[in-house]
């Protein structure tokens, strides 16, 4: 949700939940989706549902991919646990003092940006920060960048600087190596499958999911005891790997 905080940001003036979400949505696809576009007919002169192969998924596709997106939620949340545990040493208290400033007023942006906690905001959230916000990232991020850092770099490269990118782009230190870890398995997936659709499923799922979440006050593992929290991550990650590693074994077959 990397153009929604930094859209809620430059909307924080703005009177009122609509307006907002109007700057959200204009910076939104200004910020990514128009320069992808733009990118697109420069160098291959041709669509984006062309060069990105946009397609329908497959059934089993999209199963997967969500699958992947939920079973990987529990070691994104204890990296983001782990970077919050983290002190830094007193010669870099100054620097330490901006990180935590810069996180609460990002958290202070998200809550604007959520609004209140009834069907309407919800379902105003859900369209526009989970579904319209994956869209444009995903063709920015995945569909474009990495695409063209794979012709330079080779994929394990183009998708390890995107995620970077992609994590970097969101400027909140608490959440970027959940985020990184988040767009590796987004950009991997694309990968596999070589379908846009898929990328932008497993985005707006996990969006979607934060949303809730965050909505009802439930948005980390904090509330779990470490060993368990560290278990839970681990075991995530595995049961992801597994399924990643299962996925491209048979798309390779197809």
């Amino acid at each position: 949700m990397a153009s929604s905080l930094i859209g809620s940001a430059i909307a924080a003036a703005a009177s009122g939940y609509a307006a907002t979400k109007a700057v959200q949505t204009i910076h939104t696809a200004l910020l990514f989706a128009m320069p992808a576009w733009a990118t697109h007919y420069a160098i291959y002169d041709s669509p984006l549902k062309k060069t990105m192969r946009m397609r329908k998924p497959s059934g089993t596709d999209i199963i997967i991919c969500m699958a992947v997106t939920v079973t990987i939620i529990p070691f994104t949340s204890m990296l983001a646990d782990i970077s919050r545990a983290i002190t830094f040493p007193e010669f870099m208290s100054g620097v330490a003092e901006r990180i935590k400033e810069a996180d609460a007023q990002q958290a202070s942006n998200l809550t604007l940006s959520l609004g209140n906690n009834d069907a309407m905001h919800m379902a105003c959230n859900i369209l526009l920060m989970g579904v319209f916000t994956a869209i444009c990232e995903e063709i920015f991020f995945r569909g474009t960048m990495q695409e063209l850092l794979c012709q330079s770099t080779g994929a394990i490269w183009a998708v390890t600087i995107t995620a970077f990118v992609f994590s970097g782009i969101h400027m909140e230190y608490s959440g970027f190596l959940s985020r990184m870890a988040l767009g590796w398995i987004i950009g991997y997936a694309f990968i596999i499958s070589r379908n846009i659709c898929i990328p932008i499923t497993m985005h707006a799922l996990n969006n979607i999911l934060a949303i809730i979440l965050m909505q009802n006050g439930m948005n980390s593992t904090e509330s779990m005891g470490k060993g368990t929290a560290l278990l839970s991550g681990a075991a995530g990650l595995a049961v992801t790997a597994y399924l990643m590693h299962a996925w491209r074994k048979r798309k390779g077959k197809d």
